[in-house]
Formats: C-alpha cells, structure tokens, sequence
C-alpha cells in the first residue's frame, strides 16, 4: 500500500552542477582525482587505505545535504541509509517534538569516543574557536549536572584507573548517579577511548580527556609547573640519570613523576570543572569498597579540601615535608601542623574559588623555583595551599599504605570505604604486597583480551 518513487541523480543537473555544488568542482578537479581513484595512491599513501575510498567522494553520499532542493514541497522528511533494516513501527519518530532542531539523530559518542576531535582538524584556525572539539557527548547535561556525583581521576594508566572506576560503580548503592571526569596524555588518550568504549561504566557517565585539550588555559604563562618543567634546572633535576645517581639527593627526589603535569592538575579543579560545585578526586591506585554517597553530602563547615589527617605523634606533620629553615616558611606555617592525604579528597570548588586556592599554589609553585622549600611532589604544595582550609574526615573513609606497610589491620581494610596503594608496591606490578593484592583484582577486567595479549594476570 506504501508508494515508490526512483529518480536518476541525473536527472537533477539542471541546478546540481559544478557551479553550485562545491563536491561536484572538487570531483572534477585532478588532486581529488587521483587522491580518491589512483590505486597507487591508496596504497602507497601515509593515509590509511580508507580515506582513498571512492565512496567518501561518490555524489550520491553527499545528496543527503540537497533534501530541500530534492523535495521541495515536503516539510519533513526521513532519511535512511541502504545498510539500514528497520524492526518497528516508526509513526511515532514522525511526529516527534525536536525543540526547533533540524536535524533528529542518535548521538554516538561515549565518553570522549565520537565527539568532534575525532572527524575535524582542530590544529586548522578555521574550525579552532568556531566548533567545540568536544562536541556531541550523549547525556552531555550530565557532566555540568550538579545534582549527580562527580568524581575526577587523571592518570596515564589505564589498568588502574579502570579498576578504581569499576569498584567505585560497583560500590554504589545508585551507580546512575555517578559521573567520572578522567583526564590523562595524549599518548594514552585513544586506548582510554577504546578501552571505556568496550568497558562503559554500567548505568554511571564518564567522559576522557586530553590535558593537552586544555593548553588555551593551562599553559606556560599561567602555570608555573609548566614554566618549570621547561627550564634547563627542572630538566636537570628531573630527567638527569647522571643527577639521579651522583646527587646527594635520594633517588626518589629526582622521580620525574612529581613533576608530570597530570600530577598538577588537581590543583586546577575550578577551572577544569566551572560549573560544578563538588568533586571528588580519586588518585588512581584507589580501590571503592563502600557506597560514598554520604560523602558527597558531607558539611565540611566551610572548609575547601575534605581528607584524612595522617599525623601519628610526630609522623607526618608539615616539618616532615616542608624546609623549616627557611624564612619564608618560618613564623607562616606551624611545623607540627597535620599533614593530610591525596587520593581521596572531596573538594569544594565555590569554596576554592573564593579563597583563590590556585592562586595560592601558584605563589608557593614560584617561590619553590630552586627547590629550596620542598624537595618533590604535589602534598608539599597542597599543604601550604590548603592550609586552614582542610577539614578532617574520618579514617575509615580512607585507609593508606596498601604500597608499603605489609602490618596494616585487616579489619580497618575490610571496613573502609577506600583503600589506597601508595607507596612503590602498586598492586599491578609483581613486587605488590601479597596480602592486599586480591583487594584490588577482583576489579580487573582479566576477561578481556587486551589484558590477555599484554600478559597482565
């Protein structure tokens, strides 16, 4: 009962000629003549083979841009591809309610997977400023949505940051209110994609970022770990194995990690993240063993860094990081000040805003050019930064040395809400303490593959 037209794309020429339709000038010239339909080219060309296909450049692809010239007289209209097999009744799409949009489509990406970076050359001036590279992310609201619970983990390993992200998910007793933020480099960036494209986080959202996607903000002129990071010193100090051995230092002192922007950029909160409110940052070898819930609503009475203190008599009070000898620092700061811990932290960005947090972190950043006040790491900075702006949280929320201390007490392990492998003896590498290594495979995708083909056991 249905009807069926069949027209010849031909028989359109009388408007879709080369004057009017750029594709057609571009089919008719030699460089997209011999790019799309030279054999050669395909083959010996540093593209991959795909983008020599003809059908990329075939007029027919591109009449789905001429519908109103086509069908001049309809007012809506749906447009399937040939690869296309439809299963139901699609009354409804017809009348379907777009909010003044023109176009109705499913949205693809998952994460960062499919968004506009992926298909454009954003390094091109034309398109820089004008599209937003990380457009089209499906429930897109969720990520600015302040009611939701956000959590943020930046890291380049990707085995651990989908271990803390799945015992999180399945910690919680309403994963769909969960959103993760994960940021990591370049270089790790597609196997992020990939991996969270096979493994989504069930019912929570979770989008992947490049830092580099942030350098119209977070660059050398604003940032001073970035202007350190490219000084012959840093350098020196850092990636010098000759410095490394002969200084008189400890090695650790020289680690390069403490100097890897990733580490840095949990100083950056508001800005990363400026509509939200809340967020709880995750280092990456953290495990979530309780629902957090109650976390996120905790009343930090106006305090900005939400933490667990890690002073034990004399243990871990600022003198044990700081350089007290030094006037700058000497009558500022108490020396028997509690120290606290990174890698679960709940922070208040409204309330870091205020208080210019960052811009704190930046004085006390510079004023450590030589060194001079602290010798490695992002605590050091966070403890003067955060000073009188912490407040203590619970123990139970955040047991530590997993890395390191084989005495800790199984119980208080089994009852924390997370447990935390700081320390050198990461549970993913073969010197892992033995007795805490099971607290985190259990959380390991082992089913998968990739994990096979790497050896990861």
């Amino acid at each position: 009962l249905a009807s069926l037209e069949v027209r010849r794309v031909e028989g359109e020429s009388g408007w879709l000629n080369a004057s009017y339709a750029p594709v057609l000038r571009q089919m008719q010239e030699a460089g997209a003549k011999s790019f799309y339909f030279s054999a050669a080219a395909a083959v010996e060309g540093r593209e991959p083979i795909k983008f020599h296909n003809p059908k990329y450049m075939a007029l027919l692809n591109h009449l789905r841009f001429y519908l109103p010239q086509l069908f001049p007289s309809l007012h809506r209209m749906l447009f399937l591809d040939d690869d296309v097999i439809v299963q139901k009744d699609l009354s409804a799409l017809f009348s379907l309610d777009m909010n003044g949009a023109v176009n109705g489509a499913v949205e693809t990406c998952k994460g960062s997977f499919h968004r506009f970076h992926r298909y454009l050359n954003f390094t091109d001036t034309r398109l820089r400023g004008r599209f937003d590279p990380e457009g089209c992310t499906p429930n897109n609201s969720r990520l600015v949505d302040t009611s939701l619970q956000h959590l943020c983990v930046f890291s380049d390993n990707l085995l651990a940051v989908s271990a803390a992200v799945n015992s999180t998910v399945l910690s919680s007793s309403d994963p769909s209110r969960l959103v993760f933020h994960v940021i990591t480099d370049a270089t790790s960036f597609p196997a992020f994609v990939v991996w969270f494209s096979r493994h989504p986080p069930g019912l929570a959202s979770l989008e992947v970022r490049r830092v580099e996607g942030e350098s119209g903000w977070l660059n050398a002129s604003y940032a001073p770990v970035l202007r350190q990071m490219q000084e012959a010193g840093a350098k020196s100090f850092y990636f010098s194995a000759a410095a490394a051995v002969e200084g008189r230092e400890p090695i650790k002192f020289h680690n390069p990690k403490y100097m890897a922007l990733l580490n840095h950029l949990r100083f950056y909160l508001p800005q990363l993240f400026p509509s939200l409110h809340r967020i709880l940052f995750l280092d990456d070898d953290v495990i979530v063993q309780k629902d957090l819930s109650a976390l996120f609503s905790l009343d930090m009475n106006g305090a900005v860094n939400g933490a667990v203190e890690t002073c034990k008599g004399s243990f871990h009070r600022f003198h044990r990081y700081l350089n007290f000898t030094d006037t700058r620092l000497r009558g500022r700061f108490d020396p028997e000040g509690c120290a606290w811990a990174y890698g679960m932290n709940l922070f208040d960005l409204d309330g870091w805003r205020g208080a210019n947090v960052t811009g704190t972190y930046h004085y006390w950043q510079e004023q450590n050019v030589d060194n001079s006040l602290w010798k490695l790491g992002t605590l050091p900075p966070g403890l003067l930064a955060f000073n009188g702006l912490t407040h203590a949280i619970d123990p139970s929320w955040h047991v530590l040395g997993l890395g390191y201390n084989p005495h800790l007490d199984m119980n208080a392990i089994s009852k924390a809400a997370a447990i935390h492998w700081n320390g050198n003896q990461k549970p993913w590498l073969k010197i892992a303490l033995p007795n805490y290594r099971s607290l985190w495979t259990k959380y390991v995708s082992f089913d998968d593959p990739w994990l096979s083909e790497c050896g990861v056991t």
